[in-house]
């Protein structure tokens, strides 16, 4: 089973901020229209983790570190800006997600989009497949993977870095 790296650079136009959500969209439509179901968080690795999550494309690009942590019961995540600053927070715990960032950022993406990306880039294969509709494929090799939907490249995730212990 691959394990998550330090660095994750996912390549899609996400921007993460968050008003105060709660909800149990277990099946979000991801960008480009394609259906995934959450997978729960006991059908990922256990894992604690600081992160640098790039997203974007070409010079339009955003840092952020995310510190998540996954165990049977739930999955969690905290972005920081570089400097430290939390800009969100978000859980799933198989059945509901919660998420919260500062008043006044506006919903740029839902929680369970975010959760789905985090699934994409450290969950096993097998796992991202089974929630996959399908009319989508996930292609990865341990280091990059590749959402595809009717030919098309959806999202793209790059790993770098050592793996997580």
């Amino acid at each position: 089973m691959r394990k998550p790296s330090l660095a994750v650079c996912a390549h899609a136009l996400i921007l993460v901020s968050l008003l105060t959500a709660c909800g149990s969209d277990r099946c979000p439509t991801l960008p480009g229209g394609v259906n995934y179901c959450l997978q729960s968080p006991a059908s990922g690795p256990s894992f604690s983790v600081l992160q640098q999550v790039v997203t974007g494309e070409g010079e339009q690009q955003e840092t952020l570190l995310a510190f998540i942590e996954n165990n049977p019961r739930r999955l969690a995540l905290v972005g920081l800006t570089p400097l430290g600053q939390t800009v969100l927070t978000v859980t799933w715990d198989g059945k509901h997600i919660v998420a919260s960032g500062p008043p006044g950022t506006g919903a740029l993406i839902k929680p369970a989009v975010l959760v789905a990306v985090l699934q994409f880039g450290l969950w096993p294969q097998d796992a991202v497949r089974a929630g996959l509709a399908e009319d989508a494929i996930w292609n990865d090799d341990g280091v990059d993977g590749q959402l595809v939907s009717q030919g098309e490249p959806l999202l793209t995730i790059h790993r770098t870095g050592q793996a997580a212990p």
